[in-house]
């Protein structure tokens, strides 16, 4: 994994209008989810507080997602067919990516 400095910044605005830092840097990542894999997943590198990571609706659109709130899930289409890992995973703890 490798950060990779974007051609130009995308501006940011908090919920209330305010501008932020804008995003410079994007981290194409493997993504597993509810056992179902994601690759080459661009991340837009920015300073979430309190939040590890934030997926959008537009993530869940393109994937045909949809939530079951009441049991806070994840449900995924049938077209989207579980892929098999012939290797090993290992996890990393976001606060020992953010020391890479």
């Amino acid at each position: 994994m490798s950060l990779k400095e974007l051609p130009k910044p995308i501006p940011i605005y908090g919920y209330n209008g305010q501008v932020g830092l804008p995003i410079i840097t994007i981290l194409q990542i493997y993504l597993r989810v509810n056992r179902q894999r994601q690759y080459n997943i661009p991340f837009l590198i920015i300073d979430l507080r309190s939040h590890n990571i934030i997926l959008r609706r537009k993530w869940l659109a393109y994937l045909g997602l949809q939530l079951n709130i009441q049991n806070r899930r994840l449900i995924w289409p049938k077209t989207i067919p579980l892929i098999p890992s012939f290797i090993k995973e290992i996890s990393i703890i976001i606060e020992n990516l953010i020391q890479l």
